[in-house]
């Protein structure tokens, strides 16, 4: 996969540059401003899908923390520049999303205990919770077992 990764980052990065090029050159030969009218917005049109399918293909994290029922997969603590973040794994009704938010003690200390009851073979469901008289703030999320039933295929009858 990492791999795939990096052959999408050079591509990306030679379709910008030979767009450029092919820009530069547009206007500094003598061409017909026909051909100059359209190919100039071409190769603008042609960057900006370039950059937004990279983007879709390799993906990017979510701002925020999850706003419904998940199931927990992992989490990481990192520092970006001066700022401590923290990135959630996890699966909900969409599949498999990861989120992005700023550290708290709170919040790494119920990922910690969810981390060790999924490592313990008891998967984690994550539920966010709205105080009453306040608005959600920060990663106001309470985690309870997934019952067994829940994991077992239906039966048949």
């Amino acid at each position: 996969m990492e791999a795939l990764h990096t052959y999408l980052n050079t591509l990306t990065f030679l379709v910008i540059v030979l767009s450029f090029l092919v820009a530069y050159l547009t206007t500094k030969l003598p061409i017909r401003y026909g051909i100059k009218f359209v190919s100039l917005p071409l190769l603008f049109v042609i960057v900006l899908m370039t950059l937004h399918y990279h983007s879709e293909i390799v993906g990017r994290p979510i701002k925020g923390t999850p706003s419904e029922k998940f199931v927990y997969k992992d989490h990481r603590i990192f520092k970006d520049g001066d700022k401590k973040l923290i990135e959630l794994w996890a699966i909900d009704k969409n599949g498999s999303r990861l989120y992005q938010f700023a550290y708290s003690d709170d919040a790494a200390k119920k990922l910690a205990q969810a981390r060790e009851r999924n490592k313990k073979g008891k998967p984690q469901m994550g539920r966010p919770v709205m105080k009453p008289g306040k608005e959600k703030h920060g990663f106001d999320t309470e985690f309870e077992d997934i019952p067994i039933d829940n994991l077992l295929p239906p039966k048949e009858e």
